[in-house]
């Protein structure tokens, strides 16, 4: 029988207590996640920044495009191990839980796997269509040595967050540091030596961040004796994750592609010099993103842990707060970077990347629509309402894609941010409704 999140407090409290001393600590807990975020956010601006200044805008798009597919892939090892192990692991002590982090490891190995063999797959038929298909040759080339080139960064990348992810499970913030700061400074400083030597371009410089993520594989070792395998706990456990996690498998899809499809759009239909000036934006907007994946990460874990303390019954007040919030924050900083943004990508990236003002402000608007979503959406998931985050993120991308693909075609890629804005608001539509009705059913 799966475990439920209202049984055995006394357990549950005690490890709560024992192996979690973070979680009676909330505002530690959001000192260390959203300084955390912003060392990763900075490494990651930082790269895109040294890509864009020392190459061609293509081979900025090309990085993005790249990121964007692991992070696509990541989609699918979300569902099926992280998001269920946050809800399952803080439940759990000793043996029961060794057993279940040595299963999670077990199923993200699996699940690479097979990601590896679909991209290599991938490139393969890549390759065959543009030789003997007739389709375009220069595009199945890009399309085969992207996938190639996502092989390496998509194993070690993931692997990462995978000790990222299980460490805010158990609001281990502290740990993320020991995790983050060795591997974002090495990947800075080999994007550096790379453009000293004349050698960095998109590929090298997802190169660079493959090895600085390979130090992952110290963390995995060290934290070894955390780990117990056995097939029976590994069967259960899938099974387990799979019930938890099968709905929201189509669901985290449908929302990254939601998130990364106007991307694609973009290198579709204007090439990879236009998808490198609107990379520059879309990076330049995603600037307030050390906060909004904290706020995500960590509304997500305490929802969980205040699920598994048995107060289910403020889980509706805490999502209007936050929600108000989120509102008030992002706005004013959205507005702001709307204003100003433009002139920092000038700034920043260089003079290749001038006249994305317009761009900067719709995105910023989106991204606002975004951060709203993100305390009822950690709700829904801590309730595991797969199907209604599954509805909300396909309704968000057929609003998005419907409305992207038009508008460019009139507006240029300043539809991008339009898009993101209205099909955020039919998710958050849908998230709402939903939750509000699941909150009526339980207090009958």
């Amino acid at each position: 029988m799966l475990h439920h999140l209202s049984s055995n407090q006394s357990v549950v409290e005690s490890a709560r207590q024992s192996q979690h001393p973070l979680a009676t600590t909330g505002g530690r807990s959001w000192f260390w996640a959203i300084t955390d975020q912003g060392v990763v956010s900075l490494a990651s601006f930082i790269a895109t920044v040294i890509i864009g200044r020392c190459c061609a805008p293509e081979q900025l798009g090309i990085y993005s495009v790249v990121i964007s597919g692991v992070w696509l892939l990541g989609g699918l090892l979300n569902a099926l191990v992280w998001v269920p192990y946050t809800s399952e692991a803080p439940q759990l002590t000793g043996k029961r839980l060794a057993r279940y982090a040595g299963s999670t490891l077990v199923h993200l190995a699996g699940l690479l796997g097979i990601c590896v063999a679909g991209l290599v797959l991938t490139a393969v038929v890549a390759e065959s269509l543009g030789r003997f298909a007739g389709i375009n040759i220069e595009f199945a080339n890009q399309i085969r040595t992207f996938s190639l080139i996502m092989v390496p960064v998509l194993v070690l990348l993931m692997l990462r967050n995978h000790l990222r992810r299980t460490a805010i499970a158990h609001l281990e913030m502290w740990r993320l540091w020991k995790i983050d700061i060795p591997i974002s400074g090495l990947h800075i400083v080999l994007l550096l030596l790379f453009a000293r030597w004349g050698i960095l371009t998109a590929s090298t410089g997802i190169l660079a961040l493959a090895l600085a993520c390979g130090l992952s594989l110290g963390w995995l070792v060290w934290l070894w004796k955390q780990f117990r395998f056995d097939w029976r706990s590994t069967k259960y456990y899938l099974v387990y994750n799979w019930r938890f996690g099968s709905w929201l498998v189509g669901a985290s899809l449908a929302w990254l592609l939601a998130q990364n499809v106007y991307r694609w759009l973009v290198w579709s239909q204007e090439g990879l010099f236009a998808l490198g000036e609107f990379s520059a934006a879309f990076y330049m907007a995603m600037s307030l993103s050390p906060l909004l994946l904290a706020v995500e990460n960590v509304t997500r874990a305490l929802a969980a842990n205040r699920l598994a303390e048995g107060e289910e019954g403020e889980l509706r007040r805490t999502t209007t707060e936050m929600t108000l919030i989120l509102a008030l924050v992002f706005g004013v900083l959205s507005v702001i970077l709307g204003v100003f943004g433009g002139e920092l990508v000038t700034a920043i990236y260089g003079e290749d990347y001038a006249g994305q003002q317009a761009v900067v402000a719709t995105l910023c608007l989106g991204l606002f629509v975004f951060a709203v979503n993100i305390p009822v959406d950690s709700a829904l998931l801590a309730l595991r309402r797969g199907q209604v985050v599954l509805v909300a993120s396909l309704t968000q991308l057929v609003l998005g894609v419907g409305i992207a693909a038009p508008l460019m075609l009139w507006l240029g890629t300043v539809s991008i941010g339009y898009a993101m804005a209205v099909s955020g608001a039919g998710g958050l539509i849908v998230r709402w409704v939903c939750f509000c009705r699941s909150q009526q059913r339980a207090s009958r």
